[in-house]
């Protein structure tokens, strides 16, 4: 490339790059701590789908988590290599197809019911993904895009109810009333969650946020009670022992694989819990505990808090207003979200089936986190300096 060439790409417009360096300080220590998650669910996922199916089972569930491990990887060379710029040309569009995949697994001859809950389109057997998966990252971009022409009409643009709360508070609650729809809960909280909080930190005003949340609490009071299955999960939560055969057992369960890993674990490959219901998804802390212990537990915490200390970096020194909003939203979807897994792995709040980013099965989840990480990766290198 000329000299020429190098300066105009110097002088471009942030967020719409094309010749994005390869992986220098802090895209390069996420990119890191992503594959050493990434590699870490290949053992603890793979035992935990054929615990008690010999060494065949085990190398053909390797086989399996590694080729989902590749399709992810396209997937985040993809977030790195695109520009971050286009992720809100096109938020709109991204936001509106998200609506419609939503809309359609509520469909019953498209979406696919398991457990009572329709949260999958297969396209045939083992292809298919979660439309809620997709859903939550593109309300993530479509806030972000939201908050950044909001800053460019004003800095108070955001304290007005119509654009900083009125508008953007209506296009979370249809998102989340569509996850709540299959019944998914857990998405739904976590989505709510985060949109609202970043809408708090681009300057919404925090009363009038506050005062419309609280005027959801009848609601949300209404979906736990009127749901059997939600109060059952908090009784459960409150007092595991009074239903050890019944709504108790798994949390009994995941307690005993934790403990049962000591100090150092049994070992990689021996986490396979046969007695342990959604063991390689909603419970993979409690296998990578057992496998690997006190230490390993404790190492996959400090490498979430590890990425999410990175995040923030990303999030303060992005460009503009957008890449910073989204950077923020990416982090503050994959670090609460293992977050809340690892509490309800260790008992410290209610059952929701909530899976861990990265780690637990589920090609889908992988493949949409994997391209989030590198649309974080992306935003960092636009920076154009290291930290």
């Amino acid at each position: 490339m000329s000299e020429a060439m190098l300066k105009d790409a110097a002088h471009s417009e942030p967020g719409c790059r094309a010749d994005v360096p390869a992986l220098p300080g802090p895209a390069g220590r996420v990119a890191v701590i992503t594959a050493a998650l990434v590699l870490l669910s290949v053992i603890a996922v793979s035992a935990a789908e054929t615990a008690g199916g010999g060494e065949a089972g085990f190398h053909n569930a390797v086989l399996r988590r590694l080729f989902a491990v590749a399709v992810g990887s396209i997937a985040f060379m993809a977030g790195w290599k695109i520009p971050y710029g286009f992720w809100r040309k096109n938020s709109l569009m991204l936001l509106a197809i998200s609506f419609l995949t939503l809309v359609l697994v509520l469909v019953p001859s498209v979406g696919s019911s398991v457990g009572g809950a329709r949260r999958w389109i297969r396209f045939g057997a083992g292809v298919g993904f979660q439309p809620s998966d997709p859903a939550k990252f593109a309300l993530v971009i479509w806030i972000a895009a939201w908050c950044h022409r909001c800053k460019e009409k004003g800095e108070g643009a955001m304290q007005n109810f119509r654009d900083g709360l009125l508008l953007p508070g209506m296009v979370i609650a249809a998102v989340v009333a569509l996850m709540l729809l299959e019944p998914d809960f857990g998405t739904a909280s976590l989505t709510a969650v985060v949109g609202f909080g970043l809408i708090l930190i681009a300057g919404a005003s925090v009363l009038q946020t506050g005062l419309c949340l609280l005027a959801s609490t009848p609601v949300i009071h209404l979906l736990i009670v009127n749901s059997p299955y939600r109060m059952r999960r908090i009784t459960t939560f409150l007092d595991p022992l009074r239903d050890v055969r019944g709504g108790g057992y798994q949390l009994i369960q995941s307690l005993a694989a934790i403990a049962s890993g000591g100090i150092y674990g049994l070992g990689p490959g021996e986490g396979g819990i046969a007695y342990l219901p959604a063991a390689s998804n909603d419970f993979i802390f409690s296998v990578i505990a057992r496998q690997f212990g006190f230490i390993g537990a404790a190492v996959v915490v400090a490498a979430f808090i590890w990425l999410l200390w990175e995040g923030l970096h990303i999030t303060i020194k992005a460009p503009d207003m957008f890449g910073s909003m989204l950077a923020a939203g990416i982090t503050a979807l994959i670090c609460t979200q293992a977050a809340v897994h690892i509490a309800v792995t260790t008992g410290s709040v209610p059952t929701t089936g909530i899976t861990m980013p990265l780690v637990s099965a589920g090609g889908s989840s992988l493949f949409f986190t994997l391209w989030s990480i590198g649309v974080l990766c992306n935003i960092a290198l636009s920076t154009g300096r290291k930290t």
